[in-house]
């Protein structure tokens, strides 16, 4: 009976230092069965946009289903509150709720109550939607109380014109917002309306710091850090605050 155990006991010891770190972490912590995520989405109207159109969007980055397009940003090591407490989510948006839940109420520190109820998995996934009309005036809104930095910059209202669309910029230009620099982009700013502007915001600093750096300083009113000057987020992520291109 002693050897029995004691074969058993080496057993279950092989089995532990086999398993991936990874894997124990997570059995001893727990299941960790909530997800957060912020959602851009633009809605057009039936026939707005061609079919080429909506694939040179798809192949930028962007989902389109119909005439809805969204860009979904995991809400990662961000602080939410689940219950009125205080959550901090891990690098996967994840944070862990009690099992024993069937719904959940979930808000940014600034933002509107949700509430959630437990999916068919037992998990349970907050979305903070963001409309992409909305998410463009408040930009603009924080864009037009901003100057240039470089007092030696030429002083033109093409260039400090919150509303000049149409403008090609090219490599170490002053501008507001690097919300146009995505991989796809032609170099120009366009007004919210043109789909050029959402092909050329996919992959941009703007889009990049959408849920990874600003959102720490987006409130309720505004998805835009107007509070660090211009092009604020490619400062946050390391990125020259000029013009620049991926």
């Amino acid at each position: 009976m002693v050897k029995k155990l004691f074969s058993i006991g080496i057993l279950i010891a092989l089995l532990a230092f086999s398993l991936p770190i990874d894997a124990i972490k997570a059995s001893t912590e727990g299941a960790k069965n909530g997800s957060a995520e912020a959602m851009l989405m633009a809605v057009k109207k039936e026939g707005e946009l061609t079919e080429s159109q909506k694939e040179e969007i798809e192949e930028s980055g962007w989902n389109v289903q119909g005439n809805t397009l969204f860009l979904v940003k995991t809400l990662a090591n961000e602080t939410i509150f689940v219950n009125g407490q205080k959550v901090q989510t891990d690098e996967n948006g994840k944070f862990e709720v009690d099992e024993n839940l069937n719904e959940i109420k979930v808000k940014l520190p600034e933002g509107d109550e949700t509430t959630v109820t437990k999916n068919s998995n037992g998990e349970f996934k907050f979305t903070q939607a963001v409309d992409w009309d909305s998410f463009n005036d408040q930009m603009d809104f924080a864009e037009s109380q901003q100057a240039p930095e470089d007092e030696d910059t030429e002083q033109d209202s093409a260039t400090f014109t919150t509303m000049v669309y149409g403008k090609k910029y090219k490599t170490g230009d002053w501008v507001h917002c690097n919300r146009f620099n995505g991989p796809s982009t032609d170099g120009y700013h366009y007004p919210k309306t043109n789909w050029r502007a959402i092909r050329n915001f996919s992959g941009s600093d703007c889009d990049k710091a959408f849920a990874l750096r600003c959102l720490k300083d987006y409130t309720s009113e505004t998805w835009c850090n107007g509070t660090g000057g211009a092009a604020a987020c490619s400062g946050k992520l390391g990125h020259s605050k000029k013009y620049h291109k991926h």
